[in-house]
């Protein structure tokens, strides 16, 4: 949850973020294992996409596009509509 939040807060207007895996990995203060693996899961849960070296965080409304790393523009999302879906939506596989 630290990953995604911290994405949310450095992403540019379009939800990407330029951060590398050793910045973020210290900002964090995790190791390379918990790194991989909260990313793998913020990917399936279809939260945040990642094609080296961007980060892109994911509008949570069912109309977004299935490549979003190629879109040009999003809408900002409020951290409280965000926690309200993860809440509500539970974890998907």
């Amino acid at each position: 949850m630290a990953f995604y939040l911290f994405l949310l807060t450095v992403a540019d207007q379009n939800g990407l973020s330029y951060y590398s895996q050793p910045s973020l990995m210290k900002q964090l203060n995790i190791g390379t294992l918990k790194f991989t693996q909260a990313r793998t899961e913020l990917i399936q849960a279809k939260l945040i996409t990642y094609k080296h070296p961007l980060y892109q965080v994911l509008s949570l409304s069912p109309s977004a596009k299935s490549d979003p790393v190629r879109q040009t523009s999003s809408s900002p999302v409020h951290i409280k509509q965000i926690l309200k879906q993860l809440n509500a939506g539970g974890h998907h596989d």
